[in-house]
């Protein structure tokens, strides 16, 4: 009999070491309800290649960081041009004109004006051709499209410095509208 008391001593206390208050946040991955984006961002930031770039593509590992804004919902909060920043990190066979990017990894944090979750993450593909084009996929669901833009916010050096192979940060611009809702 003393056995199953004290077992049940310890059950009842290792139960309330781990539960969470009724007017606690949740904070765990598993209780915490994702992030939940419906609407259209565009941001400007800079991409950071791990090698130089040139015209041949070559398999490199790359980073983003940028900020901007979204507009539409956010956790259900309707927003307007509400400030935002965004975060890739991909590797894939990249060059000046042409390459791509599959499965990289997406983050996006809202400023603190929303309630809830303010951060969304997933999986993103980026696809450079003629037009860049830009897909994300939310950790939980939903996805987004839209397109990437390099050329426009580097100038003419970025010609010549893609002939000599030098080039290891680029300004870029990514626009995207989710396709339903988006949350991750």
């Amino acid at each position: 009999m003393k056995r199953i008391t004290l077992g049940v001593v310890v059950a009842m206390l290792a139960a309330a070491a781990f539960a969470v208050p009724a007017g606690a946040a949740p904070t765990d991955i598993l209780t915490k309800p994702a992030s939940i984006l419906v609407g259209t961002c565009t941001f400007e930031g800079v991409a950071n290649f791990g090698a130089p770039l040139g015209l041949t593509p070559t398999n490199v590992h790359w980073t983003y960081s940028s900020s901007g804004t979204c507009t539409g919902t956010v956790n259900g909060q309707a927003v307007v041009n509400t400030p935002a920043s965004l975060t890739f990190d991909a590797t894939g066979p990249v060059g000046c004109t042409v390459g791509y990017s599959l499965s990289g990894r997406f983050g996006i944090t809202f400023g603190t004006a929303i309630k809830g979750d303010r951060s969304l993450t997933g999986d993103m593909d980026l696809v450079q051709t003629v037009v860049n084009t830009l897909a994300l996929r939310g950790d939980t669901a939903g996805a987004a499209v839209g397109r990437t833009t390099f050329l426009a916010q580097n100038g003419p050096p970025l010609l010549s410095d893609c002939v000599n192979h030098t080039i290891t940060q680029l300004n870029a611009e990514h626009t995207f509208a989710t396709v339903g809702p988006m949350s991750g």
